[in-house]
């Protein structure tokens, strides 16, 4: 039983590990969410994997980030609060999907020309083999929001068409957007969309 246990535990700290690198930076909070969110003291038993991880030199401990946790990367980084709430989008996803979805592709700032999204992630069905896709924007400014106007103008310039997931897609991607002005952003979207899947999610929403 301790053996099968041991066993348990490094594959469990192998897949975090895996997670880190693939998300570039994770905290605490986000790592307690993945993996020990269904386990009373969750939060506690992720810290100490992680700082365990840390000490052994699998991870790096980064900064403090706004919310207050420690923060974890595989190489040297600068962790930014915009990937940092690109990467609870990805958390929010991964926990809200039905049973039979599952995520195989999350990738950033893919370059559209009329613009550059923050993240676009990929959704197979493991029932039907079908997927889905999301757009995923994280504003945190207080400029001006013009990324209703420019997805707009990207589905009608077909300028999105010879992306590999075109033949794979059913419909034009949903456009999940988080943000702190979430009535500003409806607001826009109510005035400047034409026919478009928009999503929109107050940052504070996303901690589930």
């Amino acid at each position: 039983m301790k053996n099968k246990n041991l066993l348990k535990g490094y594959q469990r700290d192998k897949r975090i590990i895996e997670e880190i690198e693939k998300r570039k930076i994770l905290t605490t909070s986000q790592v307690h969410k993945l993996f020990f969110n269904n386990q009373s003291s969750g939060l506690r038993i992720a810290q100490r994997r992680l700082q365990k991880l840390s000490e052994q030199g699998k991870i790096l401990k980064n900064r403090i980030s706004f919310d207050g946790n420690s923060i974890y990367s595989t190489d040297k980084i600068n962790p930014s609060e915009h990937l940092l709430m690109s990467n609870w989008v990805y958390v929010y996803l991964k926990k809200t999907l039905p049973s039979w979805e599952e995520i195989t592709k999350y990738d950033y700032e893919q370059d559209y020309g009329i613009l550059r999204c923050d993240s676009f992630c990929t959704i197979r069905n493991t029932k039907t083999d079908k997927h889905r896709f999301y757009f995923i924007e994280v504003d945190l400014s207080n400029n001006e929001f013009d990324k209703v106007l420019k997805y707009n103008e990207l589905y009608k310039s077909n300028g999105y068409t010879n992306w590999w997931w075109v033949k794979l897609a059913d419909k034009f991607p949903r456009i999940l957007i988080t943000t702190h002005r979430k009535k500003h952003v409806l607001e826009r979207i109510e005035k400047e969309n034409n026919g478009l899947l928009f999503e929109v999610l107050a940052l504070n929403e996303l901690y589930v």
